[in-house]
């Protein structure tokens, strides 16, 4: 039976409080880092070896660069400062959140399309094309394998060590999951801030702030409303259609209203997650 409410592990809980603290347009943010990378190698090699004065000058500029990119709670996460660990060394920790983010939101996806769209069904699903792809069977145990999962990022990549040994560094958020048997189902996006969150109550449809709480509720009540008036429309259409001829300019205008209503209650659901 499953617990109601359930706590985030911790070591799963500080991942999620730093990718959430990148900001929300990643391809964005993924694009100026490597804009501002591509000018700090320029603007150091644009000369022959740099002196120590020029580095620190670039250092200080560049920090300062990267300060306008992130918020404050962001750069304490991430430990790292242009001045102390180099320039590069940020921009990689950086990206590798942002990759994190990526990869928290392909399976939170992959994840609802298989529990809800298909039932948990024994199918694999591409978390990027988000296209099934055929059942694979073990003829001789008459089983259905284990469904397989393609992410848009790679897995893993690896670093040199000073001993020309290399380090492999994989994704926090694989290594945490797989190894902690974390159910995933406690994993959401949030549909109002998009923050990722875990869902302490199964049943929790927003993360833990009031404003989303009250911003989804609101919309839950719009919907019903518009639902309504649409029920009501609907109703007058079909007298309209019982009682006057197809090509009438009045059914034409009624038909205008029910199929705006469709549209309200449609882009409603989409924001509120399709919930």
């Amino acid at each position: 039976m499953k617990r109601k409410i359930s706590e985030c592990p911790k070591e799963l809980e500080d991942l999620i409080d730093s990718v959430n603290l990148v900001p929300g347009d990643l391809e964005k943010f993924e694009s100026d880092l490597l804009e501002l990378s591509k000018q700090f190698n320029t603007e150091l090699y644009g000369k022959d070896n740099p002196t120590k004065t020029r580095m620190a000058k670039l250092l200080s500029e560049y920090g300062k660069k990267i300060r306008n990119l992130i918020s404050p709670e962001l750069e304490k996460r991430i430990k790292y400062t242009v001045e102390q660990n180099g320039f590069e060394n940020v921009v990689f920790q950086l990206r590798r959140l942002v990759n994190e983010r990526i990869m928290f939101r392909d399976i939170i996806q992959a994840f609802r399309m298989w529990d809800i769209d298909y039932n948990r069904q024994p199918y694999g699903i591409d978390a990027e094309l988000f296209k099934l792809f055929t059942k694979d069977f073990d003829y001789d145990r008459q089983l259905v394998l284990k469904p397989t999962f393609n992410f848009s990022k790679a897995l893993s990549a690896f670093s040199f060590n000073q001993d020309t040994s290399i380090e492999l560094l994989s994704f926090r958020v694989l290594e945490i999951l797989t190894r902690d048997k974390i159910p995933i189902e406690r994993l959401r996006i949030c549909p109002i801030c998009k923050d990722i969150f875990w869902a302490k109550r199964i049943e929790a449809k927003t993360c833990s702030k009031r404003r989303c709480s009250n911003n989804f509720h609101q919309r839950k009540l719009r919907i019903k409303e518009y639902e309504k008036r649409l029920d009501k429309e609907f109703k007058n259409l079909k007298k309209l259609q019982s009682s006057l001829s197809p090509k009438n300019s009045l059914i034409t205008q009624q038909r205008e209203r029910v199929n705006k209503l469709l549209q309200k209650i449609k882009k409603e659901k989409m924001k509120n997650g399709n919930l």
